[in-house]
């Protein structure tokens, strides 16, 4: 039979492949990290591997071994490059093409498979899953079909440049339509949001609407810019409110790679899974929280003579200790409230997680597989560590 890898790390790209796997033929593989591609290629002989929405560089062996096939946004060679949807909507686009082409070691330049139309209405997640579907109707074709890539022309060739998290802050200028375009191109997950920072606060904007009279509309979000390296992290317990939140943490970029299964959930599972354990004896979920807002992720597994403590941090707050400090908060409340031996597993890849750990009184105690085992000492007190 038949194989066939697709590498994705992006929730509705996942999503749409699974739900349209049964009417594809052959053997079929999702990947979702660097590191399970790599190892898929070495031990399969897949005809094609497919990306459909991919962060990182592909290395030339596995380039030079199997037919790479990527997804991109834009009517290549116009539009090769970086965050397509956000630098089409700026310029006026309401609607691109998905591009299928052959991976070449630059990027976006390879020959090209098939195109279709694609609308750039709605927010970038209602794009992007619209992106997903299709993308999968174009795989179906090219299994079916194995067209013979076209090779790009050089003649109308536009790069475009990766946007960075600083070009999100609400244009100065402009007209209504451009604010919100602006809003709706940057409204998806794992893409910082468009915003406004209002002396010490900042307003985060998501779900743009049209009016009828011209006006817009947007759902913001109001944070205080408070001084989150140094106020003290306190642990509540997770609510439903909480999944949304959850999910962006622990599947944010391409995290899912330094689990014990890198399968990425759809978000309906996931909210499932949380509603299960809400009240479940063996396992306790935690939000770590500074004055009220919410900036991790700590959950813990009850074993029968210890406990497993893992932690997941906004992501967009890192670089202010706050998992250090909601680490070190989970110790104390494990050490007043349970007291068993507190363990972790993490994958060695993962070096920010292993010095975290190591730095809050952790030691490494051996190695399985690709996953590195630490234990708290039990002689070590959670009081007796220092902030």
């Amino acid at each position: 039979m038949t194989q066939y890898i697709v590498a994705t790390d992006r929730p509705w790209a996942v999503q749409a492949f699974i739900e349209s796997r049964n009417r594809l033929p052959g053997e079929w593989l999702l990947v979702t990290s660097a590191a399970d591609l790599e190892a898929a290629v070495a031990r399969l002989t897949p005809r094609y591997v497919f990306f459909p929405h991919w962060s990182h560089i592909v290395p030339r062996v596995i380039l030079e071994r199997v037919e790479c096939v990527c997804f991109h946004m834009s009517d290549v060679p116009y539009g090769r490059g970086g965050s397509p949807l956000q630098n089409l909507i700026l310029r006026g686009h309401r609607s691109t093409v998905l591009t299928a082409l052959r991976m070449t070691d630059d990027i976006d330049a390879g020959p090209v498979y098939a195109k279709q139309p694609l609308s750039l209405e709605g927010s970038a997640e209602e794009v992007f899953q619209r992106a997903a579907v299709q993308t999968v109707d174009v795989i179906a074709e090219i299994v079916q079909h194995e067209p013979i890539p076209t090779r790009q022309l050089d003649s109308g060739a536009l790069n475009f440049a990766r946007r960075k998290p600083l070009q999100s802050a609400l244009p100065g200028r402009g007209d209504i339509e451009g604010i919100y375009d602006h809003i709706r191109m940057l409204d998806a997950p794992g893409y910082p949001k468009a915003y406004i920072d209002h002396g010490p606060f900042r307003i985060t904007l998501s779900g743009a609407k049209l009016g009828e009279d011209g006006s817009a509309f947007a759902r913001a979000q109001i944070t205080e810019n408070i001084d989150l390296a140094n106020l003290p992290v306190t642990l509540r317990s997770v609510e439903i409110a909480d999944c949304g939140r959850i999910y962006r943490w622990r599947y944010a970029g391409n995290s899912s790679r330094f689990y014990l299964t890198s399968d990425v959930p759809n978000y309906q599972e996931h909210v499932a899974w949380v509603t299960k354990n809400l009240a479940a004896e063996d396992r306790k979920l935690l939000v770590g929280q500074i004055d009220g807002l919410a900036v991790s992720h700590i959950r813990l597994d009850h074993g029968a003579s210890e406990t497993e403590v893992s932690i997941y941090v906004d992501p967009g707050r890192r670089g202010m200790r706050i998992g250090y400090r909601s680490l070190h908060a989970a110790i104390q409340l494990h050490h007043h409230t349970r007291g068993d031996k507190l363990v972790a597993r993490l994958h060695r890849d993962n070096v920010a997680s292993v010095k975290l750990f190591s730095t809050c009184g952790f030691v490494e105690m051996g190695r399985k597989n690709d996953f590195v085992l630490f234990e708290f000492p039990v002689e070590t007190t959670a009081a007796e560590k220092q902030l």
